[in-house]
């Protein structure tokens, strides 16, 4: 299982898209210039298709 979070750069303009598979420890990071719902998913969409025939389950934080 996956899990993906978002990290928030200082002046809230920049953004990583994470996505960590716990057992493998494999990391994946994606830079965004802005933090919409629509970068934040096309951020996610493009990180996974080279690895679409093995992804089966991510999660995201919801944190603060």
């Amino acid at each position: 299982m996956g899990e993906s979070d978002l990290m928030i750069g200082n002046g809230k303009s920049q953004t990583l898209v994470t996505i960590s598979e716990r057992v493998s420890r494999y990391s994946i990071t994606a830079y965004m210039r802005f933090k919409t719902a629509q970068t934040v998913g096309d951020a996610l969409i493009t990180s996974f298709k080279p690895f679409a025939h093995c992804v089966h389950t991510f999660k995201t934080d919801n944190g603060k």
